[in-house]
């Protein structure tokens, strides 16, 4: 197929037809790949998933229960050994790599300085991640001792909600409950699943063999996804981090794992390039999930250039520590979810006073004032969001490359510079990564932040990865992967919320001429019932209407 790149440029305005919630369109070519299936040969149903950084804090700070393989190796028969675990009781298993770039970097000292499990005490100033790796203690518990001890280990970790004093400190309660060895991993599951109590104590055989799945009950074992992050405004419920997984994403954790799917995709697929810290991710990515649903596209591929996935962010005091960052609390969320948020608030403080009030006890005045008064103070901060996000709508925030642009002239010799607009990766392993696949790749929005890179001994200049984007690949040829299709683009979600603003009509037309370059999906939407649009968003944010020749 020709190659063409596209280009987002917001003072163009493209519209263009109606969506509905689902597609009749062709099928992906793609459908099968799997990450863990195609590299580690499993034949079985896989029921690994990877995660990022990002992942493994949400799994401490959120209510809940998890199992995490931690695992920088590539030990085939390890990870078919964690996918029949998993499929014996019927469970999810997540694998974070502690190698950040997944053991892509090539560079002896990126690769050492990439490793959470390694010793970073003395490379504090030359790598950033040592704050990463400072973050995953804290929140654990755990020492870097006990994480390099954890390698080729499945854990069972029990979190818990994460809370916030006034002055934005949180406090962590996740634990690690469990650490076996892949032949014991058994013993991890059940350190988090509910006992049968009617199964089994009467029994000779679960005397024998007391970690059988028969015995147990892991329905209350949570599932992960941080596509249910409520800065994405995907889903509706706020808290639906551990909810049943309704998107078309999917986790690409690493630098290592991007390029196995360029190798190894025998089909055409979609990567998108963002991350939940980025308020112009946080403004689009929804309108993409809807649009691939009425493509009848599967799986979206979703990687984050950051190294860290930008999980300092959901930290509130750290991160207004930085100038260029920006703790989420502080970005505009969607309308309503803002008004939802304030209606629930205005409830707890109508039930704060009519605890006051009817209360006879005179020791419990003093708390019960105090509850009012915090309940109140929540209401005002809630109230504030909404006053805030409503007076942004149709504004643009200026969101540009110049705080970072001194930061984006490194050369080999300086890992901490990054060329990707954060200090969280290194120059030669970005720079080796576009050379080897994506060797057209140019963004138009970052073309003052270039870096040059020797890579394999020829010099080339590169722009800073420009996030948002999306990509559409072939790859039915022999080799890697092709990128034919490119959209970029800068927005926030004030944009884009509202219907018929350029911005969003820019973007959903961008979007879907990226789609159009897959043979094998049709944009085929169904008729939006308005009954059923009041209380669901449609998809891509379309209006309820549509004529009946859309229709499948």
């Amino acid at each position: 197929m020709k190659r063409k790149l596209l280009t987002v440029l917001l003072a163009v305005v493209m519209v263009f037809g109606v969506f509905g919630l689902t597609a009749c369109g062709g099928s992906n070519a793609d459908a099968d790949y799997n990450y863990y299936g195609v590299k580690y040969e499993i034949e079985d149903e896989v029921k690994i998933e990877a995660v990022t950084f990002q992942a493994v804090y949400k799994m401490f700070t959120t209510a809940g229960s998890f199992l995490l393989y931690v695992d920088s190796g590539a030990d085939k028969a390890n990870y078919q050994a964690i996918n029949k675990l998993a499929n014996d009781w019927n469970v999810t298993i997540y694998h974070f790599n502690p190698d950040l770039t997944g053991g892509y970097a090539k560079d002896v000292k990126e690769a050492q300085n990439a490793n959470l499990c390694s010793d970073l005490t003395g490379v504090a100033a030359e790598s950033q991640l040592k704050a990463v790796q400072d973050l995953l203690c804290s929140i654990s518990g755990k020492k870097v001792a006990d994480w390099k001890g954890y390698n080729g280990k499945l854990l069972a970790i029990t979190g818990a909600d994460s809370t916030a004093d006034e002055f934005g400190t949180l406090t962590y309660k996740g634990k690690v409950s469990a650490a076996n060895t892949v032949a014991d991993g058994a013993k991890s599951i059940a350190a988090i699943a509910i006992k049968n109590p009617s199964y089994g104590a009467y029994t000779e055989e679960a005397k024998d063999v007391p970690y059988i799945p028969a015995a147990y009950n892991t329905g209350l074992i949570s599932t992960m996804n941080l596509f249910a992050d409520a800065r994405l405004h995907i889903y509706d419920d706020r808290d639906a981090i551990t909810e049943e997984k309704t998107d078309v994403f999917v986790t690409v954790a690493n630098y290592e794992m991007f390029a196995h799917l360029l190798d190894n995709n025998e089909g055409y697929f979609a990567v998108f390039f963002g991350g939940t810290w980025c308020p112009n991710t946080q403004a689009i990515l929804y309108h993409v999930n809807y649009l691939a649903k009425d493509y009848g596209m599967s799986k979206v591929y979703f990687f984050d250039p950051r190294l860290d996935d930008g999980v300092r962010l959901d930290q509130v005091a750290t991160s207004k520590v930085f100038s260029t960052e920006k703790a989420y609390e502080d970005e505009m969320y969607n309308i309503p979810a803002l008004e939802k948020a304030a209606l629930k608030a205005a409830d707890a403080v109508e039930e704060a006073e009519e605890a006051l009030a009817a209360n006879t006890d005179d020791s419990k005045v003093a708390s019960l004032t105090k509850a009012v008064e915090s309940a109140e103070a929540a209401l005002a901060l809630a109230e504030k969001r909404v006053e805030i996000a409503e007076a942004n709508i149709g504004y643009t925030v200026t969101y540009t490359v110049q705080e970072n642009k001194a930061n984006i002239t490194g050369n080999l010799n300086t890992r901490n510079n990054d060329a990707t607009g954060s200090a969280y990766n290194y120059n030669y392993t970005y720079g080796s990564f576009l050379a080897n696949y994506l060797p057209t790749y140019w963004s138009e929005w970052n073309i003052t932040a270039k870096l040059s890179i020797t890579v394999d001994g020829v010099k080339k200049d590169y722009t800073r990865m420009c996030v948002p984007n999306i990509m559409m690949f072939n790859g039915e040829a022999e080799g890697k992967a092709e990128l034919i299709a490119l959209a970029e683009a800068e927005y926030v979600w004030a944009n884009t919320s509202v219907e018929g603003n350029p911005y969003r009509l820019a973007w959903e037309a961008a979007v879907k001429e990226v789609y159009d370059a897959n043979p094998y999906a049709k944009y085929a939407p169904v008729l939006v019932v308005e009954e059923a649009a009041a209380d669901a968003p449609a998809a891509g944010g379309s209006a309820p209407a549509a004529s009946a020749d859309s229709a499948c």
